[in-house]
């Protein structure tokens, strides 16, 4: 829950969603894995309003469509990819 609350609030400003993590990371919401599972989905994950704003106004309206749903399908690609290696790994 906390992991989606976290990408959520990093859609809206970068520096929110770390400050969020930082805190999630303090309270003991996340084990050692899930940190880095979470930390590389933030990541990569989409951009935040403020760079899909720029985006729109550099770029054009597929270009930014596609950069956006990318990063989106990259973050829970790796994100997937990372949970799979690291939970068969015994820490």
């Amino acid at each position: 829950r906390e992991a989606v609350d976290l990408f959520v609030v990093n859609l809206f400003k970068r520096d929110f969603g770390s400050a969020a993590l930082l805190s999630f990371a303090r309270a003991g919401a996340f084990d050692g894995v899930q940190m880095v599972i979470v930390m590389v989905m933030l990541t990569f994950c989409v951009p935040c309003f403020n760079s899909t704003m720029l985006l729109l106004k550099q770029e054009k309206l597929p270009t930014t469509i596609f950069l956006w749903l990318g990063s989106f399908c990259i973050s829970l690609l790796l994100g997937w990819l990372i949970s799979k290696i690291l939970l068969q790994c015994t820490f």
